[in-house]
This record gives structure tokens, C-alpha cells and sequence, in this order.
């Protein structure tokens, strides 16, 4: 961290030219989506490329301590995010699930498990839908909290353009350990009434499977 000239504290981060350029127009997008983000500063990719950001004075919430209210400031959050469809930025993504096929592919030897859940996720993949800008890793770990319980999005990295499903999916269907009953429910809720459709629960359990799988099988590791 460090504080400018008119006392504002920053955070820096020092990453590859597109990892940072990527990152601040996430950040730069999703503000003006309405998302709470920190407020990004500056990038520069003269020599050393830096991603500078608003430091936020927070804390942090063990996820079985959510409540209903927490979940609604959520999803409301992530909503805003997944309603806009236009002015996108042009990033060249490919889909997750294709590069997961893509690693695995170069297995050799993978197990029983792995082959049949990988079968069965290509059987039952849904028909692709209208692309909207997502976090990319949503899950309790990147979401910090103000003191008055306004949820913060944090680390933007793997932020893409691609199936919203993939950041629901990551903090409903798949997260460990899971969100309270209660905090779940309204969370889709206000994502429903933000995002402005209604959730579909097919396509949301494929997604999660689909995180389970790349939690469980971590194909880097399998080739070691």
C-alpha cells in the first residue's frame, strides 16, 4: 500500500501488461455498472506494469455467518453486473469448460471418476446464452465487507466476458462450505429482481458441477 499526495491510501499490484489492462477496465466497468469495487486509479504499462486501486478499511464474514441481508446486498451486486449486455470489452476468451477439455485432453491415464463426470458434463452442456461481463472467481474469499455490511468485489483478475452463470454458480452452487439456507435464497432473489431474469436451475446446477469437477480435478496437478 501507499498514500499519495492527498492522503488517499492505494494498493498496487504489479502484473503482466494485459493481466493489469484487464483487470482496470473490470474494475473501471463494473463501477459504473453499480458494483461496489475498489475504485481503480491508475494503469500504466510503461516498463513495469501497475494496477493501482482505492484502498477499502473492511473485514471480513465466515460465510455460515452470512445473513438473509448479506445474501441481498449480493446478489444485488452481482445482478447489476449481469444485467448490462452492451459495451463490453473485447477480450478473446474461450470458454472455461472448453479449456478444461483442452488440459485434459493431454492426460494420459485419467481416472474412472474423472472420465464419467467429464462424459456427463458434455451430454448435458446448455446451449450457450447471451455473454455478459463476469468476475470470473466469485466466490466468499473475493468479497470483503464495510463495516456496514456493504459487500466489496474484489480481485478482478479473471474477470471475462461469458456465461453469467459462472459467477452464480460459484457462490451459491459451489460454495465451500455452503452458504446459509436463508442467505442463498435471498441472494437469488435479488440477483433475480437486479439482473432483471429469472434463474435457471438447470443451467445453474451444470454450472456447479462444472466448478466441482475443476476443484476436485485440478488438471495441472494430475500431470505432475
Amino acid at each position: 500500500m501507499v498514500k499519495t499526495q492527498n492522503g488517499l491510501v492505494a494498493v498496487i499490484k504489479v502484473r503482466s501488461r494485459d493481466d493489469a489492462r484487464r483487470e482496470f477496465e473490470a474494475l473501471s466497468r463494473a463501477r459504473s455498472l453499480g458494483v461496489p469495487v475498489p475504485r481503480p486509479l491508475a494503469f500504466t504499462d510503461v516498463g513495469t506494469s501497475l494496477l493501482a486501486m482505492e484502498w477499502i478499511e473492511h473485514r471480513t464474514l465466515p460465510v455460515l455467518s452470512w445473513t438473509p441481508d448479506i445474501g441481498t446486498r449480493i446478489g444485488a451486486a452481482l445482478g447489476r453486473l449481469h444485467r448490462a449486455s452492451e459495451d463490453l470489452p473485447r477480450w478473446p476468451d474461450r470458454h472455461p469448460f472448453e479449456e478444461y477439455l483442452s488440459a485434459y485432453s493431454t492426460l494420459e491415464r485419467p481416472t474412472p471418476e474423472l472420465m464419467h463426470n467429464v462424459e456427463l458434463l458434455v451430454a448435458t452442456e446448455p446451449e450457450p446464452i447471451a455473454p455478459r461481463l463476469v468476475h470470473g472467481d466469485f466466490r466468499p474469499s473475493n468479497l470483503i465487507f464495510r463495516d456496514g455490511g456493504e459487500p466489496i468485489v474484489i480481485d478482478w483478475e479473471a474477470a471475462r466476458i461469458g456465461d453469467p452463470y459462472i459467477d452464480l454458480a460459484a457462490i451459491v452452487g459451489s460454495s465451500r462450505p455452503p452458504l446459509p439456507t436463508d442467505a442463498r435464497q435471498t441472494l437469488i432473489e435479488s440477483y433475480e429482481r437486479a439482473a432483471r431474469h429469472i434463474v435457471d436451475p438447470e443451467r445453474l446446477t451444470w454450472w456447479s458441477a462444472f466448478h466441482r469437477l475443476s476443484r476436485r480435478f485440478q488438471i495441472h496437478r494430475l500431470r505432475v
